[in-house]
């Protein structure tokens, strides 16, 4: 009986697992049909000590930017760029569940986005994302871009991420 469990276990550890990606949430409310692309740089900086010929990277702050494509405006959004918004940050949270805090819009984009073609944020999967990169707009499915059809593309700052 040991073995049976050991060998389930084994089995099940070599198993690939898919998590379900969730919705793209503002203001802890679900924006149908968006879907988001996410950046995170970090600053470095070289430093040497004297006439040391060894290079210290030391690590300088981090920039969070977030893009969410939607087919339609997005109230929430639409309210915090309005002039006489009292507070001009709206929350995140992308597919993969990562929050963003205190994110101030960049910029604003509605209009004809590009076609499947040249899909590069409707997908988590980031093998998903290459295939769906190499396919003609004819050959992509509506469901796999239907957010860059048309819709608005805000890109956001964030201080931070949870």
């Amino acid at each position: 009986m040991k073995f049976l469990s050991l060998l389930t276990l084994i089995i099940m550890a070599g198993l690939p697992t898919n998590a379900i990606a969730g919705p793209v949430l503002v203001e802890g409310q679900p924006v149908e049909g968006a879907c988001s692309e996410v950046s995170i740089e970090k600053q470095v900086t070289e430093f040497r000590e004297g006439s040391s010929d060894v290079v210290r990277l030391i690590p300088g702050p981090a920039t969070y930017r977030v893009c969410v494509e939607s087919r339609n405006l997005v109230p929430a959004i639409e309210a915090a760029c309005a002039p006489d918004s009292a507070d001009p940050f709206v929350d995140i949270v992308v597919e993969d569940g990562r929050s963003f805090v205190r994110c101030l819009v960049e910029s604003s984009k509605t209009g004809n986005q590009p076609k499947c073609g040249d899909c590069g944020c409707c997908t988590v999967n980031e093998s998903t994302r290459a295939e769906c990169r190499s396919r003609t707009p004819n050959e992509s499915t509506r469901a796999e871009c239907a957010c860059r059809k048309g819709g608005t593309r805000y890109c956001f700052r964030c201080e931070g991420v949870q």
